[in-house]
Order: C-alpha cells, then structure tokens, then sequence
C-alpha cells in the first residue's frame, strides 16, 4: 500500500492509493469546518449571491480539502470564508437541476 502525489491545478494531492478508484464526495462546510452537505465528484451547486444573481457550478475532487469549481481551485475553508465574505449562499443542486442544465447548454449548442 502507498500514496500517489499528484500536482492537479497548482495543489499538491496526496492520495491513498487503495483508494483512488472509490467515489469520492465533495465537502461544503461553513468557516468554522462545521459541514454543511456533501456532493458526489462531478456534482452541481447552485450559488446565490447577494446581489441576486445564481450561478451553477461543476465541481471536481482533488483531496479531502481542495475542489475545483467551475475553473477555479478552492481549499474547503477558503471557499466557505469568501462565500461569507460575499454574502453568497451555496446549495447542491438536485438531479432535476443538472438534467435541466445538461439540456439547455446542449440547445445553446446546437443553435451556434
């Protein structure tokens, strides 16, 4: 048994390597680590900013503490303090959501 170290998106990963191909979960906590829900790898979250405006977002699992979301690169805590920062609020999206998604990107597609 041993790790695998892996620089994905400027983080240095460090992965168990009996474990790299179980699914893997994604956590949401609140500045203060305490979890606030859980997304599957490859799942949605909807984020509603202050100024009204909601934005849905891929996110990918590097480790147990960094995700990408959208393009970016987050550390668990980092994200949960600039969603305060900002007055934002994050929620997973459902199944329905993502398919709804899924479906208007592919016609935005199509009508290129």
């Amino acid at each position: 048994m041993g790790y695998v170290f892996q620089n994905i998106h400027g983080v240095l990963t460090v992965r168990d390597e009996s474990t790299l191909n179980e699914p893997k979960q994604i956590r949401f906590i609140d500045p203060h680590y305490n979890e606030k829900f859980q997304i599957d790898d490859g799942g949605s979250v909807k984020v509603h900013y202050s100024d009204g405006v909601e934005k849905t977002y891929v996110c990918r699992y590097l480790d147990d503490y960094h995700f990408c979301l959208g393009y970016s690169t987050y550390h668990i805590c980092e994200f949960a303090e600039r969603m305060e920062k900002l007055g934002a609020h994050v929620e997973p999206c459902s199944s329905k959501e993502i398919h709804k998604q899924k479906k208007e990107r592919e016609s935005d597609r199509d009508s290129r």
